[in-house]
């Protein structure tokens, strides 16, 4: 196992153990749950909730979103089933540069997706600013998302 937070956020790790006895007289150790297996998943810096506001060419708004870890760099937006800018349910996600705090949107749908040079995550703030274009730049999109 490892002690570095960056690779248990990297990668998928679980703890398995079993009860094999008790000290306190009276209990019985089930024989079915006597076994588990335990998933450990760190969070990102960045997972957390943030206030949302968006313009794009699908709309203009202003919601809550939770950026949640899917490794130790990248950050899923979600706002209950929805993803991208938190009102569909298309697949979006942050990739961020730790080193430059550059930003990088992920979609799975959409293509082909380019992200503006100067989109970041500023740490001061703990802030994104992004910019970027999807259908080969028909869609527009702008998001703010500062931390609660």
């Amino acid at each position: 196992l490892t002690t570095n937070s960056q690779d248990i956020a990297a990668g998928s790790y679980a703890l398995g153990f079993r009860i094999k006895a008790i000290s306190t007289p009276g209990y019985v150790i089930s024989g079915n749950f006597n076994n588990q297996v335990v998933r450990l998943q760190a969070k990102n810096p960045w997972d957390g909730v943030y206030k949302h506001t968006y313009s794009s060419t699908l709309g203009n708004g202003t919601n809550t979103i939770a950026l949640v870890t899917e490794t130790a760099t990248r950050v899923k937006l979600t706002n209950g089933g929805a993803s991208l800018i938190g009102v569909y349910s298309n697949y979006q996600a942050f990739e961020i540069d730790p080193l430059t705090n550059k930003v990088t949107v992920v979609t799975t749908t959409l293509l082909p997706i380019a992200t503006d040079p100067a989109s970041n995550y500023d740490p001061a703030t703990r802030t994104f600013y992004v910019k970027w274009t999807s259908n080969a730049g028909v869609r527009q999109f702008e998001q703010t998302l500062v931390r609660q």
